[in-house]
């Protein structure tokens, strides 16, 4: 019986096939919209930010920061900040580059501001992302010109030799620099080969001094001794006089 059912079946579907004529096809669907990766969190994160203590993620940020940390630098240097306050933005997913590149926006002063979306949309339409991520710090120049409007460099070989030296003059003159790296379960450098990667945006640099006083030259910190603030058009140390640096960044997992 079941194989009488079957082939009754069978011949049923091929008749219909041949005696009716086709529906016409349905129409076209439009094409899906581009996902948003959680931009909607993200502009609740940004308000968060926008509404919070004024000095979150700013300077007196970085003063405590440097203050908390104090005991790790070494006394019989004189310390030199150079720094540019961004605003910050919480990550909603693998948007750690992109969000990073909006935090750049602010310091090249465009005349009309970029959102977060913009910059997602002209990604996913270049194929520079599925999912939000960025893996190719070619493509990252290559978006931050198109959505900034500004010129990048890609360095390559690491931040040792001239990388250094362009690197330094960079953010001494007051522009960001984003750099993937390998974060640790703090958020902080670390070598993992690639499988912990993440974006930060880099937006000073503390040179540790002992060639000359700098007490004649630049302000000093009025919570930290030995610190001092570089004003806007003061020119960087030599690198030859500075015995230790390190660099600032900001990461989109952390407010501060």
């Amino acid at each position: 019986m079941s194989q009488v059912g079957y082939q009754l079946g069978a011949q049923l579907t091929a008749d219909a096939a041949t005696d009716v004529p086709l529906p016409p096809a349905p129409p076209s669907l439009p094409p899906p919209p581009l996902p948003s990766f959680g931009t909607e969190k993200s502009k609740f994160f940004k308000i968060v930010a926008d509404r919070s203590s004024s000095d979150v993620g700013g300077c007196q940020d970085v003063q405590r920061l440097l203050k908390n940390r104090q005991d790790s630098f070494n006394r019989e240097l004189q310390w030199l900040l150079f720094n540019k306050h961004v605003p910050s933005l919480i990550q909603e997913g693998p948007q750690c580059g992109l969000v990073a590149l909006w935090m750049a926006s602010p310091l090249l002063e465009l005349k009309d501001s970029v959102s977060l979306e913009e910059i997602v949309r002209v990604a996913l339409e270049r194929g520079y992302t599925a999912q939000g991520e960025m893996f190719s710090a070619a493509n990252m120049a290559s978006l931050a010109e198109e959505v900034l409007c500004c010129r990048a460099e890609l360095l390559l070989g690491g931040m040792d030799g001239r990388n250094q030296w362009k690197l330094l003059h960079h953010l001494t003159s007051g522009h960001p620099a984003l750099i993937p790296y390998d974060e640790d379960c703090n958020h902080e450098p670390c070598l993992r080969n690639g499988h912990r990667a993440h974006w930060a945006i880099i937006t000073g640099v503390l040179f540790g001094l002992k060639s000359r006083p700098l007490s004649e030259v630049y302000q000093e910190d009025s919570a930290i001794a030995g610190l001092f603030h570089s004003p806007a058009d003061s020119p960087p140390p030599c690198t030859l006089d500075s015995t230790e640096i390190y660099l600032l960044a900001k990461q989109g997992k952390s407010l501060r």
